[in-house]
């Protein structure tokens, strides 16, 4: 029954249900979702890694973002397949007619804290500085092609859904 309940979260999310698993992932999936689901619509899958998260992606809630958070952000991946996955980005925030810019941390999923986007000035991670804005990403969505579609992040207390425009 938890295999069919797993492949059934894994087709209505888009994903391929015969790629290859970690072992565990599947209870790891099914708890992540429902994590993400109470607060982001649809399921979700957990985040062992970032893999085909470079792109743009865009805030989709019914209501406007607070002001100083986050509306649209572009994400460009460093070459080579480190963990966390780092980069540098580009985003628009909520009350700001300034284009913001600088390098990121994505943090896959980890016991103590769970998956995270940590975002700071244009040297950040590499210079060792620390993050100016962190949220949490509590799942995300892929396409067929692996890419990521959708993260659910969450900053405070009101998650909010993070989709791939292109």
């Amino acid at each position: 029954m938890k295999k069919l309940m797993v492949v059934l979260l894994l087709v209505g999310c888009g994903v391929d249900a015969q790629r290859q698993t970690e072992p565990g992932e599947e209870e790891v999936a099914v708890v992540q979702s429902s994590l993400g689901a109470s607060t982001c619509p649809g399921s979700w899958l957990a985040v062992p890694s970032y893999d085909g998260l470079s792109g743009t992606y865009t805030r989709t809630t019914a209501l406007p973002a607070p002001a100083g958070e986050m509306t649209q952000v572009s994400f460009a991946a460093t070459a080579g397949t480190t963990m966390p996955a780092t980069g540098s980005y580009s985003r628009w925030v909520q009350g700001s007619y300034v284009l913001q810019f600088g390098g990121y941390s994505a943090l896959p999923d980890n016991p103590a804290i769970g998956a995270a986007l940590a975002f700071g000035h244009t040297g950040f991670p590499q210079d060792g500085s620390s993050p100016s804005e962190v949220y949490f990403v509590l799942g995300l969505k892929r396409n067929l092609t692996g890419k990521i579609s959708a993260l659910c992040v969450l900053k405070g207390g009101t998650p909010f859904t993070l989709q791939r425009l292109f």
